[in-house]
């Protein structure tokens, strides 16, 4: 009975930090993800730039969406103005490094050092995880 008491524990145990694994975020996860983002804003690719913001709402038939829906007027002009945000900070600037991280659970934060010269203009980059994607929540 004893034996069985501990396995269940440990199954148990290890079942939580499986879960938890799986929703924490990484500093490789968020680079990987600001440096595509980045890219997608500088070439304008807006579409493709959707899938990278969380979007906090629901569609029209009321189903709960996770990032925003290109193909929809309203979504589409949101994404645009992201965007044109990012690219701003990146035309505006030489260079642009990667600075502090942290992250709690399925959220993570990632702050970015804009270069101009003598000038540095630090972004922070909010992100979560939902359904296995690594998604901007805000930038400031």
């Amino acid at each position: 009975m004893k034996n069985i008491l501990k396995m269940t524990f440990l199954l148990v145990f290890l079942y939580a930090i499986n879960i938890h694994a799986q929703n924490s975020v990484t500093k490789s996860e968020i680079k990987t993800t600001l440096t595509k983002l980045f890219d997608l804003c500088k070439t304008k690719n807006y579409a493709e730039a959707s899938a990278y913001f969380a979007y906090e709402g629901k569609d029209a038939a009321g189903n709960r969406r996770v990032s925003f829906n290109y193909a929809e007027k309203s979504e589409k002009k949101a994404v645009k103005r992201k965007c044109k945000k990012i690219k701003a900070y990146l035309d505006l600037s030489d260079s642009y490094e990667y600075g502090d991280f942290n992250s709690s659970d399925s959220k993570a934060e990632m702050n970015v050092i804009f270069k101009s010269g003598d000038q540095e203009l630090k972004i922070t980059f909010s992100f979560t995880k939902a359904e296995n994607k690594i998604l901007l929540t805000d930038f400031k």
